[in-house]
C-alpha cells in the first residue's frame, strides 16, 4: 500500500511557525530597542543631574575662594576703643567733701538738712564742675528733684549774690561751654584739681 504525503500543507505550517518567530523577533527586538532608549535617556538625565551638581559645587567653591581673598584684600582698620572717663573722680570725691564740710549741714536754698553737693550749671560743664562758686550743698527731697524744683534756680541765683558771688560770669563761662565746647582737662588738670582741694580740706579739718 503507497501513502501520498501532502506537501503543501507542510509548507503552509513551515510558512506559519516562520511567520510567528518572525514577529516574536520584531517584537523583542522593538522591546530591545525601547529598554536601550530608556537606559539612554536615564543615562543622559542622571548626567544632567550629575554635572549641574558639579557646577552647583564649582559655584560654591568659586564663591568659597572669593570671599577668602576679599577678606585678605580688605581688612577692618583697627578701632583703638578709647576708655570711658569714670563718671565720678578722685577730683570729684574731694570736691565734693570739701564742699559738704564748708557749707553743711542746711540746704543753700531752704535751710533743711541736705544731702550733697549740687551744681548750679551742670556739672558737665567742665569749667565750672569744680568751681566753688558754682556748687553748694542741697537736699534732694526739698530742692533738688524735678518735683521739688530742680535745684530752684531762681533762690539759688539770689543767695549766691548776697554772698558776693558774681553770677554773669559764671553764665558767660557757660555761654562760652555751651557754644565752643571747651575741651575736658586732662588728667594732668584732674590731678593737680585734686590735690589742691585735698589740701584745702585738711586745712578745714
Amino acid at each position: 500500500m503507497v501513502y501520498f504525503i501532502d506537501y503543501t500543507m507542510n509548507s503552509k505550517i513551515e510558512t506559519s511557525y516562520r511567520n510567528k518567530l518572525q514577529t516574536l523577533n520584531k517584537r523583542r527586538k522593538a522591546q530591545e530597542e525601547k529598554s536601550e532608549l530608556l537606559k539612554e535617556t536615564h543615562r543622559s538625565k542622571s548626567e544632567k543631574q550629575y554635572q549641574a551638581k558639579l557646577k552647583r559645587l564649582d559655584k560654591r567653591k568659586e564663591d568659597q575662594y572669593k570671599n577668602i581673598v576679599r577678606k585678605e584684600k580688605w581688612k577692618p582698620p583697627l578701632v583703638v576703643k578709647k576708655k570711658k572717663e569714670p563718671r565720678v573722680t578722685k577730683a570729684d570725691q574731694v570736691f565734693s567733701l570739701y564742699i559738704r564740710k564748708k557749707y553743711w549741714p542746711k540746704c543753700y536754698t531752704c535751710n533743711w538738712k541736705a544731702d550733697g553737693n549740687w551744681h548750679r550749671k551742670t556739672r558737665a560743664c567742665r569749667p565750672l564742675r569744680w568751681c566753688e562758686d558754682n556748687c553748694r550743698p542741697q537736699g534732694f527731697r526739698c530742692c533738688n528733684s524735678k518735683t521739688t524744683g530742680n535745684g530752684r534756680p531762681t533762690e539759688f541765683e539770689y543767695y549766691l549774690k548776697q554772698d558776693g558771688i558774681d553770677v554773669e560770669r559764671l553764665n558767660d563761662i557757660y555761654m562760652d561751654w555751651k557754644l565752643w565746647w571747651s575741651k575736658k582737662p586732662n588728667e594732668q588738670e584732674q590731678k593737680e584739681i585734686y590735690e589742691y582741694r585735698k589740701e584745702e580740706l585738711a586745712k578745714l579739718e
